[in-house]
């Protein structure tokens, strides 16, 4: 199975581990990479679900397993931070995020993000999958601040709270302020073998600036509009930070 970044050339480069702890600030000059490829379990993510219902959760089946690794012949035999979920509302938000560490101190990066992943239907679905309107959206965002989900009164109905993103991801296949889609799922049928997802915002790179301790957020996640019952199985994530400028 293919993986982003098994072969990567760069100069004036520093690499660590999960979160880019270094303990020392990073070369203006070069890069920072993070590289989550699960073999050892979540590798710092941490799974969030939004835009349905409170108290829903257990009904919706939403889910995540960080740890033991999960590992499934019908992808390859590789190692994935799953999340499931059904969006029976026909609306749901699952992402990932993480907290990256070691780059420079009130300070303006350039993102891109690569995604790999595999996604599964868990549930027969009847409506049209094709609709390019509709389905299940990746995007990637990046944040000076921990991306969080919040508690929102449904407008349409005073005696339903909903838990909503505290950021703008944009809706359906659209992109928001602070989310970029890079990629459409396009399932063909329950009981199919995985549907292989890459994508990447190389042509549309994030600016983020950092905190006063050299630190920001990165996420991934998969936005849906119908009501599908869907397993997202992330294989590998790479970010990549180029310094830009001091603020």
């Amino acid at each position: 199975m293919l993986r982003f970044g098994s072969v990567l050339v760069l100069i004036s480069l520093f690499l660590s581990g999960c979160g880019l702890d270094s303990g020392a600030p990073a070369n203006p000059d070069g890069l920072l990479i993070e590289r989550s490829f699960f073999d050892e379990g979540d590798e710092g993510w941490i799974a969030e679900f939004a835009d349905y219902p409170e108290g829903f959760e257990d009904s919706m089946k939403l889910e995540y397993i960080p740890s033991p690794l999960f590992i499934s012949e019908s992808i390859g035999n590789v190692s994935a931070f799953k999340q499931s979920g059904h969006a029976t509302n026909s609306d749901l938000f699952m992402f990932v995020k993480q907290q990256i560490s070691g780059l420079q101190p009130n300070s303006r990066y350039t993102i891109k993000i690569e995604v790999e992943l595999n996604s599964q239907l868990k549930e027969e679905y009847a409506g049209d999958l094709d609709n390019f309107e509709y389905g299940s959206f990746l995007k990637v965002g990046a944040f000076k601040t921990e991306p969080k989900t919040i508690i929102e009164q449904d407008e349409d109905n005073p005696d339903v709270s909903l838990v909503k993103t505290d950021f703008d991801k944009g809706e359906d296949d659209q992109g928001g302020q602070d989310m970029t889609m890079i990629g459409r799922l396009e399932y063909t049928g329950l009981g199919e073998k995985p549907v292989m997802l890459n994508g990447s915002n190389s042509d549309f790179p994030i600016y983020v600036a950092t905190d006063v301790e050299g630190k920001l957020w990165i996420a991934v996640g998969i936005d849906t509009n119908i009501p599908v019952y869907q397993e997202v199985s992330y294989t590998y994530i790479n970010a990549t930070f180029q310094f830009e400028d001091t603020l």
